[in-house]
């Protein structure tokens, strides 16, 4: 039955966001040139070894994790002599394995009698679609021997289509380093020791990472009501949604900050509401205008002592005293937690002090409450 290449076009560019649709893919462009299993792959020019990802179709996924395993180690229709002058020489083309190989050098090869003819395969045609780094993609399409060798007609179909394979491939990869991206992001987000949430101008939350859930959860000082991010008291949610508001202007600088008092804690919501305008905030939630940090004053832990050590060079001793004075311990109660000597807590102080480059204990405390281990964002 004649290949439909209207359809076979529509679903082929679906892919660069429907990755999954590649398996059907393949079987229609298989169909097209007259082959049978088909693979699209990743395969390292040097060595032949297949990255992860791909699609296959007709074809056994336990001979694909053979490939993994074993058989790119053997796999004469992909490694070359010399590397370099190979990718620098490279094109996108169609070829067949007669043109990369003399057919006797290939049926004498291990590769070739345990390979492909286990999986009725005697000849391939290879569509070329990239080169990222030292990663060729190509589609590779077998043929049992009882069908012959690819001909003309089949050749041609597949030098027509290859611009398409090559243009949809090319989108695929950049959705999904988008995508990627995005989900960095967002994990990154959520290690965040703040509540971030992601609104629009209307305070509508469109992203909220995991600290700022808890707090929503916690119903103490913001809510949700209808996706709408509000403070407990009216005069408060004014005040944040004007903040929003100046955020989302593209025509103002900066929202600003405020604080949100609570009853049933000692200290407040530390809010500050800042522009989400970046490329990257937009991939993650593309409607947002405008990012809200929420920070738990009355929660906040100090810093550890493995990082207080790589900032300050503190020694191990050092440390365990600049979190006890981080707790809220005096020099005497440290001492006590610590089983030292006052005289020696005194002593690691004065360090601190020398290290920081500070002059007074409450200025080194304030710094250290600053020190808190940052995820790349």
């Amino acid at each position: 039955m004649p290949v439909n290449e209207e359809q076979l076009l529509d679903r082929l560019y679906r892919t660069a966001v429907e990755p999954r649709l590649w398996p059907q893919v393949l079987e229609q462009l298989a169909d097209a040139v007259g082959g049978n299993g088909i693979w699209l792959s990743e395969l390292n020019a040097e060595t032949a070894e297949a990255a992860a990802g791909g699609a296959i179709a007709r074809l056994d996924p336990a001979m694909l994790q053979a490939y993994i395993d074993y058989y790119y180690r053997v796999n004469i229709t992909a490694k070359v002599d010399d590397p370099s002058t190979f990718l620098r020489t490279w094109k996108p083309h169609v070829l067949t394995v007669e043109d990369w190989i003399e057919r006797e050098v290939l049926e004498r090869s291990e590769y070739y009698n345990d390979f492909m003819l286990a999986q009725d395969i005697h000849t391939a045609m290879y569509i070329r679609l990239a080169m990222v780094g030292g990663q060729i993609a190509t589609v590779s399409i077998g043929r049992p021997k009882r069908t012959g060798l690819f001909g003309a007609e089949q050749l041609a179909t597949a030098a027509r289509l290859q611009p398409h394979l090559i243009r949809a491939y090319n989108l695929g990869r950049e959705a999904r380093a988008l995508r990627n991206e995005r989900d960095d992001l967002a994990d990154a987000l959520d290690r965040c020791e703040a509540g971030v949430f992601l609104v629009n101008a209307n305070a509508d939350i469109v992203f909220a990472n995991r600290a700022a859930e808890q707090l929503l959860q916690a119903g103490d000082g913001l809510t949700a009501a209808g996706r709408q991010l509000s403070a407990a008291r009216s005069e408060t949610t004014r005040n944040l949604h004007a903040l929003i508001k100046t955020a989302s202007d593209p025509g103002k600088a900066s929202g600003g900050s405020l604080a949100i008092q609570r009853p049933d804690a000692p200290l407040p919501l530390q809010v500050t509401v800042t522009p989400a305008r970046s490329h990257r905030s937009r991939d993650l939630a593309p409607a947002a205008t405008a990012f809200v940090w929420v920070v738990d004053l009355a929660r906040r832990e100090p810093a550890d002592t493995r990082l207080l050590r790589d900032l300050f060079s503190f020694s191990p001793a050092e440390a365990r005293v600049a979190v006890a004075l981080l707790g809220g311990a005096s020099a005497d109660r440290a001492a006590e937690d610590l089983g030292l000597s006052v005289f020696t807590v005194r002593a690691h102080i004065r360090r601190l002090l020398e290290k920081t480059g500070v002059n007074r204990q409450a200025e080194l405390m304030t710094l250290l409450a600053r020190a808190r281990p940052v995820e790349p964002v």
